[in-house]
Formats: structure tokens, sequence, C-alpha cells
């Protein structure tokens, strides 16, 4: 369970940055509260700052939780939480489309540095998204929905 939180932390920061191939979009806040995209910004290249990092992990972690949220809601309901989780990454698809690419450009310093920094907030929604994901990890539709969570 820990890998996966790792490499949904890894995912959730990368969208949240830049990528080579496609614009970065950042999410406007609604008159509702919802976040809708906003324009394209010129895409992002090179080493990642460590200033830079920090600050998309830190933008990442609400978009975590709210996929931990997703899990815990639905434990009970493989096929809930599949439909959720797949509507979760419609919403968000733009965002994880970039996610790799800023994930490429960080170093395993800056990796580490985050995750360190984050111990408990990961600890959190590892700890949130357990028994969801112990109970439909086998569900094919729920790893279909993952799957597109990972799509670049």
């Amino acid at each position: 369970m820990k890998r996966i939180a790792s490499v949904l932390v890894s995912l959730v920061i990368a969208a949240c940055g830049g990528h080579d191939a496609k614009p970065t979009t950042t999410p406007t806040p609604t008159t509702t509260g919802e976040a809708k995209p906003a324009e394209p910004v010129a895409p992002a290249s090179g080493p990642v700052s460590d200033a830079e990092y920090q600050a998309a992990g830190d933008r990442a972690m609400p978009i975590m939780m709210e996929m931990a949220d997703i899990i815990a809601t639905n434990a009970s309901d493989c096929t809930k939480m599949a439909s959720a989780l797949s509507a979760y990454a419609d919403k968000n698809k733009a965002m994880f489309q970039e996610m790799n690419a800023l994930d490429k450009r960080a170093s395993a310093e800056q990796k580490k540095a985050f995750e360190d920094k984050n111990k408990a907030k990961m600890d959190e929604f590892q700890k949130k998204m357990g028994d969801g994901i112990s109970k439909c990890a086998g569900n094919a539709e729920v790893q279909a929905s993952m799957k597109k969570l990972m799509e670049e």
C-alpha cells in the first residue's frame, strides 16, 4: 500500500507541474468553489527547481485527499468506487496527463525531500484509502479506473 501512495504522490505532484509536450493548465476557482481548467501557460522544460517541485507537491496534497475520500467513501462497493474514480480521472484528465513530466524532471533528492516533508499527510492518505484499496484492488473496474489516472 505504501508503494501505491508513493506512485500516486508522484503522479499527482507531476500533474501540478509542467509538461514538455503540452501546455500547463492551472485550475481556476469558479464562483461555486469548483475548479475549472484555466488558460494554458507556457510549458516548463529542463530540471525542476526545488521550489517549483515543493509548490507543486503542496498543491497536490488536497487532490490526493480527494482521491482518498473517493476510495474511502466507496470502500464497500467496488463498482461505485470504480465509477467515482473514473469520473475523477475524467475531471482531472489534463492534470494527470501532465503528471509524468514534472516527475521525470525532478531528482531523486527532490522526491525524497517532498516525501520527508509530507510524511504525515502521506500516512493519512494511505490510511484513509487502505480499506477500499485492499477490498477492491482485484476489481477489474477499479483497476481500469486507476489506469485512467496514469494515462499520458
